[in-house]
């Protein structure tokens, strides 16, 4: 019967405590995505202050009329302009929603890591 189905099952690693823990740490995917959701908390943070910076636009047009017709020169009617300009705008105040955005975004960022704390450590003591 050995000769038929011969064993399957193969030496695998030999690891310590500590290397089974750290092989199990960079092996889980779970582990993982906490720490991608820690890292989405901070963009959101990110985005969350760009609201109190000022906001730039610049502008530019020319444009050129040329009229070819009946009274006087053809130069006497068309004209030619040009124009550019920037505006900058700054939101004084929001009702508080801007600032919300941002606290609101701080507390994730922290209940993100704690709960990437947390499975790291059932991780552990799974083990």
């Amino acid at each position: 019967m050995l000769l038929c189905f011969p064993p399957l099952v193969r030496a695998g690693a030999v690891y310590d405590l500590k290397g089974a823990v750290e092989h199990a740490l960079a092996a889980n995917p779970s582990i993982e995505s906490r720490l991608l959701a820690v890292d989405r908390a901070k963009m959101d943070v990110g985005v969350a202050t760009g609201y109190f910076y000022p906001t730039v636009s610049l502008f530019s047009n020319r444009g050129k009329l040329h009229n070819s017709g009946g009274y006087g020169t053809t130069e006497d009617f068309s004209n030619t302009t040009r124009g550019s300009g920037m505006r900058v705008n700054l939101n004084l105040f929001s009702g508080f929603s801007h600032l919300n955005n941002l606290h609101r975004s701080m507390i994730n960022v922290e209940s993100e890591k704690a709960r990437h704390s947390l499975a790291r450590l059932e991780l552990i003591g799974n083990i």
